[in-house]
């Protein structure tokens, strides 16, 4: 549901009414090594994102964890009984949606084409922050820390929580407690129609720390809470299986 075919009056309007230009994509081959002996390997589509010119002041930065970051985490999870848990999301940035105030025709790859999987003149609507688009990494991190912000588990009746970092956006911590509703706000009470007494919802006890880097995510915490963290995690996304590090 990342591209959607447009038919050829479809094309014809956007590009003739609104000048939308029709920007080529190529089919990537790749392989990752896994261990000194096997390999992975990833085909991918990608956007030649290079072709692209945005109408509008879109901002395409990213935040991701810095070595300042990582040195933070690593001083925390060298604490005892801590564990370290990592994992990466698949396919993570079809996970963002594309700003609806964008129209990004792309042809399809003529790799695609000679094998006859699509036919000649086929052109797609991008739907998702497909790979090779400059705003997807962007769109990607929005999606990714919106989900994050509503992450809630629980470890026999205990309840934890996320709570992102206001040092640096890459870094989230878990939280005893339940997520807060609303975030940072002040609550009013009231009684017999005066305002009795304000308060700012606090955080419970931080028990532990996560970092993201684009899709990888890197947690320290009890080994029970990374293993709840992350079955949370692939509630939301498609996971691959937690790589863990610590007691037992």
């Amino acid at each position: 549901d990342a591209l959607e075919t447009c038919s050829t009056q479809e094309v014809k309007e956007l590009t003739q009414t609104s000048g939308t230009k029709i920007i080529p994509c190529l089919v990537v081959y790749s392989e990752k090594p896994l261990t000194p002996t096997t390999t992975k390997t990833k085909v991918r589509m990608c956007v030649c994102g290079n072709f692209y010119e945005s109408p509008y002041d879109l901002i395409t930065s990213t935040t991701n964890a810095d070595a300042a970051i990582v040195r933070i985490f690593l001083s925390y999870a060298a604490r005892p009984g801590i564990t370290i848990g990592g994992s990466d999301i698949g396919t993570a940035f079809l996970n963002a949606h594309i700003d609806q105030r964008l129209t990004v025709l792309v042809s399809a790859p003529s790799s695609l084409v000679k094998l006859g999987v699509v036919p000649p003149g086929t052109v797609w609507r991008i739907k998702k922050a497909v790979y090779g688009l400059n705003v997807s990494p962007r769109l990607w991190q929005e999606e990714r820390d919106k989900v994050l912000t509503t992450c809630e588990f629980s470890i026999n009746g205990k309840h934890y929580h996320l709570q992102q970092s206001k040092t640096h956006p890459s870094m989230w911590y878990v939280n005893e407690g339940r997520r807060p509703i609303i975030k940072n706000a002040t609550t009013l009470l009231v009684k017999d129609g005066e305002l009795a007494q304000t308060h700012l919802w606090s955080p419970g006890r931080r028990v532990g720390i996560l970092i993201v880097y684009v899709d990888d995510l890197l947690i320290a915490a009890d080994r029970r809470i990374v293993l709840a963290a992350m079955d949370w995690f692939s509630t939301k996304w498609k996971m691959a299986e937690p790589e863990l590090l610590g007691p037992e």
